[in-house]
């Protein structure tokens, strides 16, 4: 919506604005304009202001949610893996390795000074650390891959998802930064073709498409 100052109001444009833009087109007749020259201070300026002011509010609202939603989603995802790895890091390291090195040495210790000592008391023979075997640990290093292609994937989504949110703030701050309807529309006509130009629309929703096939490599690794 458009105020007597010319700047533009943070707030979605009501369906009044709307409706006011629409009544003001109607007004227009290309007939009495057909074969000049558009000034300036033409009228049409305004009304494609309002026009698309109207139109970036519902496109920016829609792409603001989606960013959100695939925020929320890739913070929650990206906790639980990370989670999930620390845990199947823990289980192929040793549960105590400074408990497990003193163990080592004192059984050694006891070998060079009493050898006999060694051959009544067979429990004091090294300590192992085949907890896992050799099978078990690539099977449980091909998930922990999986889950790390599936954590990078979120973050590089979360990452993808604030500059798509910096993006669309500059893109209406700068568009309610000049007075004139003029020179608003010719910046609007400006920044719209730069986001066409770098796919901002389609790396929106290239990240939602990432976001969900994130999950293949998830569920393979359970």
């Amino acid at each position: 919506m458009i105020h007597s100052t010319g700047q533009s109001n943070p707030a979605e444009p009501s369906a009044a604005s709307n409706a006011s833009a629409a009544e003001d087109a109607d007004k227009w007749n290309w007939q009495d304009h057909f074969g000049r020259a558009v000034d300036k201070d033409d009228p049409i300026w305004k009304m494609y202001v309002d026009v698309a002011t109207a139109h970036d509010g519902d496109v920016i609202e829609t792409m603001n949610r989606t960013m959100d939603i695939l925020l929320i989603f890739a913070g929650l995802f990206s906790a639980v893996v990370t989670a999930l790895l620390v845990q199947m890091d823990q289980a192929i390291q040793p549960s105590e390795p400074n408990a497990f090195m003193a163990k080592v040495l004192k059984t050694i210790s006891l070998k060079q000074l009493n050898p006999i000592l060694h051959t009544l008391q067979p429990s004091l023979d090294l300590p192992s650390l085949e907890e896992y075997t050799e099978e078990s640990i690539s099977t449980i290093r091909i998930t922990m891959i999986l889950w790390y292609i599936s954590l990078e994937c979120a973050l590089f989504v979360a990452g993808g998802a604030v500059c798509m949110k910096l993006w669309l703030v500059e893109y209406r701050r700068s568009n309610s930064k000049y007075r004139s309807s003029y020179h608003r529309a010719m910046h609007h006509q400006q920044t719209y073709a730069s986001l066409r130009r770098w796919y901002v629309p389609e790396f929106g929703d290239l990240l939602g498409s990432i976001m969900m096939l994130d999950l293949i490599p998830f569920f393979f690794g359970l």
